[in-house]
């Protein structure tokens, strides 16, 4: 159980804005001892998003268009049948 300190509690070393770790069925009694009396917070470690690769975007060229041309299409050749 971690817990961060708001307030010094008397006849201690510890100091305001201190985190501690307690392990252990008789320390983690003593965190809540100083939990309730107020002296301290149980703290939770913020959780750091990790920011996700980009994937890479592949954008194609759009293809030219048919120019547009007042000429007419050359007719096509006619078949000839034998």
């Amino acid at each position: 159980m971690k817990i961060r300190f708001i307030e010094r509690p008397p006849a201690r070393d510890y100091k305001v804005g201190d985190i501690v770790e307690f392990n252990g069925h008789i320390a983690e009694g003593y965190a809540r001892k100083y939990i309730l009396r107020g002296w301290a917070v149980e703290y939770v470690a913020p959780v750091v998003e990790v920011a996700k690769p980009v994937e890479k975007v592949v954008v194609k060229a759009p293809e030219p268009k048919a120019t547009l041309s007042l000429k007419p299409k050359d007719p096509e050749p006619a078949a000839t049948e034998k």
